[in-house]
């Protein structure tokens, strides 16, 4: 899950697309400022919906700030409402930095003309991954659902490479005690 008020959330399954959601949000005014929020209630039920569908371990991007950040707070607190309603559903949550699972998706780096980094190389890396799909990752504003796809098929691949560890692990055990019998 990408936790910002513009991300979403992606089920994966056998490293295939089952559903994706935007974030939900609310547009709430206080002393004539509009801000966009978090729908903790309508989350609620989209994390009880999908675990319907069957969940066995949710990851959510992890975040740092820096001081002085007002936003980082705003998206701190969103990683706190999210992993609540998810453990609520006892589903185990696991945080990952970006750079960590950017680097095990190989996303690229893309930066503007300015050379500040620009989010378009998650939305390069999902369509490369995911072609037939493409279409939820059309507009630059996706790559919220980018981030959350690209989340998802990390958590996948290293389930996958957990349990090929312990399989090999097992089989090494084995062998070992066959060895020594």
């Amino acid at each position: 899950m990408d936790p910002g008020v513009h991300g979403a959330m992606c089920l994966v399954e056998n490293g295939e697309f089952v559903a994706m959601h935007d974030m939900p949000t609310l547009n709430i005014t206080r002393n004539k400022k509009t801000r966009v929020t978090l729908d903790g209630y309508e989350l609620a039920r989209l994390v009880d919906d999908m675990v319907k569908i069957g969940i066995d371990k949710a990851y959510i991007e992890d975040v740092g700030g820096m001081p002085g950040q007002a936003g980082m707070f705003v998206f701190g607190r969103n990683v706190g409402i999210i992993t609540g309603i998810i453990m609520a559903h006892f589903v185990p949550v696991e945080l990952v930095h970006s750079q960590t699972w950017m680097r095990h998706m190989k996303v690229p780096r893309t930066t503007n003309a300015k050379g500040e980094r620009t989010k378009d190389g998650t939305l390069l890396r999902i369509k490369e991954l995911w072609p037939k799909h493409c279409g939820l990752f059309a507009r630059k504003k996706d790559d919220g659902r980018a981030d959350a796809a690209l989340l998802a098929l990390h958590g996948w691949m290293r389930q996958l490479e957990s349990s090929y560890e312990s399989q090999a692990q097992a089989n090494m055990k084995a062998a070992f005690e066959d060895l020594y019998k």
